[in-house]
């Protein structure tokens, strides 16, 4: 009203706010419109149970529903929607749903302005049964149709009571509510499982619109899979550009304090003391990395000790048995290239030394490096080749013979080493015959980036080791600068001339726990020890580029959220409006704004659930799918976790918008009809 005073039970109400009128109405009043309002995409049966969310068992209130059903006559029509409905059947729907709500008054506007003679006489008849322990209020400009049933006349002409009389006295029921009992029945459940349960009935009861929308946030799912990816790489690269060591569940690396040698045999001795369950005593191959090529793949691979000593079964072939033998351990998008059900490439060339692959394994996280692994012989001597090979080796021969002269074949000579025969091969010095009765080797070595514990450095290193008369062979068909020496020899060369001055090792244990409280007791008896995972200390340049790379990358994920936000919020603006009169209806029904913001909510985090499954379904292509792997940076559960708080965020923010157009209207203005009565 725009002027004068309402009073309820002597009571004035100038001082009510919206929440009071709805608090009011949910007590006490239930409608019947002329324009039906009833919510068209709810069937016969949804509508009654709308206002029946009191009751909380489910198959109670589905009974009463069926029984107010019966009562106007709509139990053949309980499956139709709304819009399927005649007038008159629309009219007997919301009186079934004003009745569910069991208020002590109805108020009935024009309930039969739209309804022919016949049957506006059924619906005055079936209200005057169906209320006659209630207070009914119909407004009306036809009072014929109402004078043999109403207690009270009260006529309203040019905005004033005309008059004001009684008919006939009121027919008070015995069983009549009392407002204390009422009071009980129309306590609700709480508010959170009510708005769950309107949600739901939002979502289903506008299939197309909850499929445009289930649409739009699948757009946004995959969007954030695809930013969250992007984001992460570079921090993740970040992160692993920090580690000392190659990370081994349960690896320590140690050294003495006083940075002298480590022998094997000690090494093996400080395993048994702490209870590793294995040991390295040449562990720098762990922390290097050798570049393959094959058909114009570049790959990256590293030197594993994972899987010495527990079983493993690879996909393709056997587990390597001989020492020039080698198993692949590849991620799964070159799968193509090595092979799926055979090995498309039997050799791999390592350090210009061919090796055998007898067994090929795929793994699904695209983040790590291709492995090859080996039996444990055979990982030795790859770590002897890494210790001369990788930077630069060369050969410097001489013959000594009985008379003491020495005779030098070549200052330089190029190392080929060889799986093959046990003897070291040198060429004949021209064409004259040998009398040596040794040859001396010297081998230049430089190694350079190695990554211990005390960081970095760069070496330049001569070794001269004698080559005893037994393993000796001179040919005139070697090449003068080829100097050719066997795996073994060659093995313990490095072991005589480098492993007796390398002072880091490895220790294995079952998991990191057991590693820290080993590495306790290592560093108070005279060791240093880290676990692998230990990182740098970082300078303030990496400290200002992490920063500013977490930073950035957090930003750019920020503005991924509000972009996507704004672009389906915008998207669905125009599918507001085929809300707004049914939660209008709602209002009037007296549910809460609470409840129905509770259910706008509720209505699309079940929209995003389900727009989510095929963030899953790509996050099982990318793991089983070789030519897919590539595409995506590999995330971890937490990280998919990630990206579902954005897709949450972003139907949030969708939602808050939606709701503050939801509700920027009153009752009246969006109920049908309202603006003109």
């Amino acid at each position: 009203y725009e002027e004068g005073e309402m009073f309820i039970e002597g009571e004035p109400t100038s001082h009510f706010l919206q929440t009071d009128y709805e608090e009011y109405r949910n007590k006490y009043i239930s409608f019947v419109f002329q324009d039906y309002n009833i919510i068209e995409s709810y069937t016969v049966l949804e509508n009654v149970e709308l206002a029946l969310m009191n009751i909380e068992n489910k198959k109670q209130r589905r009974a009463r529903a069926l029984e107010l059903i019966d009562r106007v006559g709509l139990r053949p029509w309980i499956r139709h929607k709304g819009s399927k409905l005649s007038g008159g059947q629309k009219q007997r729907a919301v009186i079934a749903r004003a009745l569910a709500k069991d208020s002590p008054i109805i108020l009935a506007d024009e309930p039969t302005g739209n309804l022919d003679a016949a049957t506006s006489k059924e619906i005055i008849d079936l209200l005057y049964e169906v209320s006659r322990d209630k207070l009914l209020i119909i407004v009306t400009h036809n009072f014929e149709e109402v004078k043999d049933y109403a207690t009270r006349h009260v006529r309203i002409f040019d905005g004033k009571v005309y008059y004001d009389k009684a008919i006939k006295p009121a027919e008070i029921s015995d069983d009549t509510v009392t407002e204390e009992e009422h009071k009980k029945k129309a306590k609700w459940k709480s508010d959170i499982v009510n708005g769950m349960i309107l949600g739901f009935s939002m979502f289903k009861s506008k299939p197309i619109l909850t499929f445009f929308t289930v649409f739009l946030l699948i757009l946004g799912s995959l969007s954030m899979l695809l930013v969250t990816s992007f984001c992460i790489e570079p921090l993740y690269d970040l992160q692993e550009s920090q580690k000392m060591f190659k990370y081994h569940e349960g690896r320590v690396v140690f050294m003495k304090r006083d940075n002298t040698p480590l022998l094997e045999d000690e090494v093996e001795k400080i395993a048994k003391e702490f209870g590793a369950a294995n040991y390295i005593s040449f562990d720098r191959i762990l922390e290097d990395h050798v570049v393959n090529y094959y058909d114009f793949i570049y790959d990256t691979v590293t030197f594993d000790y994972e899987y010495y000593g527990r079983e493993y079964t690879p996909e393709i072939g056997r587990i390597p048995e001989k020492n020039n033998e080698v198993m692949l351990y590849l991620p799964l998008y070159l799968k193509p290239y090595y092979g799926e059900n055979e090995i498309k490439e039997n050799t791999i060339i390592l350090h210009d030394i061919e090796f055998v692959i007898t067994g090929i394994s795929y793994f699904y996280d695209n983040r790590q490096n291709a492995k090859i692994i080996s039996t444990k012989e055979g990982f030795e001597f790859l770590s002897c080749i890494n210790a001369l090979k990788p930077d630069r080796a060369t050969a410097e021969v001489n013959y000594t013979f009985k008379d003491g002269t020495v005779q030098y074949l070549s200052s330089s000579v190029e190392i080929d080493m060889t799986f093959e025969g046990e003897r070291v091969i040198l060429p004949a010095l021209y064409d004259s015959k040998i009398e040596g009765t040794y040859v001396n080797l010297s081998f230049y070595i430089e190694r350079s980036n190695y990554n211990g514990i005390y960081g970095s450095y760069y070496e330049t290193d001569k070794k001269t080791v004698k080559v005893p008369n037994d393993i000796l062979e001179i040919s005139k068909d070697t090449e003068l600068s080829n100097v050719k020496i066997s795996r073994d020899y060659y093995y313990k060369l490095v072991e005589e001339n480098f492993k007796k001055n390398y002072t880091q090792g490895s220790l294995f244990f079952e998991n990191d726990e057991e590693a820290e409280s080993a590495i306790e007791k290592m560093n108070s008896s005279g060791y240093i020890a880290v676990l692998s995972s230990t990182e740098f200390e970082p300078d303030v340049l990496t400290i200002i580029e992490a920063s500013f790379a977490f930073g950035f990358m957090a930003l750019l994920w920020v503005i991924a959220v509000l972009f996507l936000g704004f672009f389906i919020s915008l998207c669905l603006s125009r599918t507001i409006g085929g809300f707004k009169s049914d939660l209008a209806i709602m209002r009037s029904m007296g549910i809460t704004v609470k409840v129905i913001k509770i259910g706008v909510f509720a209505r699309m985090m079940l929209s995003l659930i389900i727009s989510f499954i095929p963030v899953i379904i790509v996050a099982v292509l990318v793991f089983v799918t070789p030519k897919i792997n590539s595409m995506f940076t590999y995330l971890t559960i937490g990280q998919y976790m990630l990206v579902f708080l954005g897709v949450t965020l972003i139907d949030l923010r969708v939602t808050k918008k939606q709701i503050k157009k939801l509700f920027t209207t009153s009752v009246k203005k969006s109920i049908k009809g309202g603006a003109d009565q």
